[in-house]
């Protein structure tokens, strides 16, 4: 998002220093660790205390990546 931001232009200034780009992708790096760290969490607690404890964890990442992924592609 940043590169194309970057390299493309409109009324003569990159589109990144216009309106909320620099927020949306921003925001949208935030989304990206935050889903990192559901899935890691998830992880450790499948090591740690087994796939039974793990449950809850693994079905908030499956429910939660693939919607905000969607939001961030679209």
């Amino acid at each position: 998002m940043v590169e194309r931001g970057l390299s493309r232009e409109a009324f003569g200034k990159p589109l990144i220093s216009m309106g909320k780009n620099a927020e949306l992708i921003s925001q949208a790096r935030l989304e990206i660790d935050a889903m990192r760290m559901m899935v890691l969490r998830a992880a450790r607690v499948m090591d740690v205390l087994g796939h039974a404890e793990a449950r809850i964890y693994i079905s908030a990442v499956k429910a939660m990546v693939p919607e905000r992924v969607c939001q961030i592609i679209d």
